[in-house]
């Protein structure tokens, strides 16, 4: 009898033992997955900042951001200029670099940054990066631009000569917070001549790269010329180019013609900004095997980001294609975090918390 007690209590012991044990063990493993979920998280040192352009939406590039965090870098889509994007490019960059700062300043272990702006968001992200602050040693990696209107859009494109008409019949019309963005693009305020000071050159050029991709035809918004800021046509930058590197996926096949680090011909109101020392990337974005009459039609600005519509506008996929710029924004990816990585073995610390890029007279 006092055996058959003795078992019981030691059943009763080894169960207790069993539970604590089971007990522990689960807190452990909970830690360990809480673990690497930090490490994960801690990982992700490069923040890419996406800006969409002109009556666009943060989802527009959401090809590429999900192409770059498959290379484990952290994404922001700036959604303040959602369905803000008529009052000009001062407000607009401002808005950026507001939204960027703020993330900064939350999220201390970034160690580098890059920034790329999609058509007129390539000139908020100008803008934005001289109130940037970089926290902790944040490094510039690389500053891209994909069929940017640097130069405007003028004159060059499918509408240009409307846009001077109806820039003067809508400062005339209606108030300047509907009409600001078409004044700026035709440079009718001398925005575009400001972007060219030593106060936005300043942070550009410290950019381990910079980096501008457009169309070589069939852009109906902004012009060759304008998204390069030089006086060349396509087909002499094909020329320069020499042999283009092809890009691919399952779904498309197309050629890129390179001109890396280098000064392109330019008008001379914009040699500031060729000066800094540019790669350039054009392609033809009408495979062989789309319809003739699609070919036809100038959709290649929004088919270079492969752009991703939503609401009503996915209606206009399957004209658009824009899937057909897959391979462009997959090879862009891997530039990026190469780019990336360079910056972080070479550049030196940059000490902040304050705004960088601008001496401290410029920004009194």
């Amino acid at each position: 009898m006092g055996h058959a007690k003795l078992r019981s209590h030691s059943n009763i012991q080894d169960v207790l033992k069993m539970f604590t044990w089971l007990r522990n063990s689960s807190i452990c493993f909970f830690l360990f997955l809480l673990g690497c979920a930090f490490a994960y998280h801690q990982d992700k040192q490069h923040l890419v900042v996406l800006v969409h352009g002109y009556s666009g939406r943060p989802q527009d590039l959401s090809y590429l951001a999900r192409a770059l965090e498959q290379k484990n870098a952290a994404v922001l889509a700036v959604t303040s200029n959602d369905g803000r994007t008529t009052d000009g490019v001062i407000a607009g960059g401002r808005r950026v670099a507001a939204e960027v700062n703020a993330i900064l300043e939350k999220n201390l272990h970034f160690k580098s940054i890059s920034i790329l702006g999609n058509s007129l968001g390539g000139l908020y992200a100008r803008y934005a990066i001289a109130e940037l602050k970089l926290y902790h040693g944040l490094r510039p990696a690389a500053f891209v631009t994909t069929a940017a209107p640097h130069l405007g859009v003028k004159s060059g494109t499918l509408y240009g000569p409307l846009l001077g008409i109806a820039s003067y019949a809508t400062s005339n019309l209606v108030p300047s917070s509907i009409s600001q963005t078409m004044h700026d693009l035709v440079n009718t305020n001398g925005i575009l001549n400001e972007l060219l000071q030593e106060r936005y050159l300043k942070p550009l050029r410290s950019f381990s790269a910079r980096i501008a991709l457009a169309p070589l035809s069939k852009d109906f918004m902004v012009p060759f010329s304008s998204a390069f800021f030089t006086n060349i046509s396509p087909s002499q930058f094909k020329f320069q180019a020499g042999t283009p590197r092809r890009i691919s996926n399952d779904d498309s096949t197309l050629d890129l013609f390179e001109i890396n680090n280098t000064i392109l011909p330019t008008p001379s109101a914009a040699q500031p900004l060729a000066q800094l020392g540019w790669s350039f990337a054009a392609l033809d974005l009408r495979p062989p095997d789309e319809p003739l009459l699609l070919q036809l039609l100038p959709l290649a600005h929004n088919k270079l980001v492969a752009l991703e519509r939503t609401g009503i506008k996915r209606l206009a996929a399957p004209f658009e294609r824009t899937a057909i710029g897959q391979p462009v924004m997959d090879d862009l990816a891997n530039r990026i975090m190469h780019v990336a990585a360079s910056t972080m073995i070479s550049s030196s610390v940059i000490e902040s918390p304050s705004v960088l890029f601008l001496d401290e007279e410029e920004g009194q």
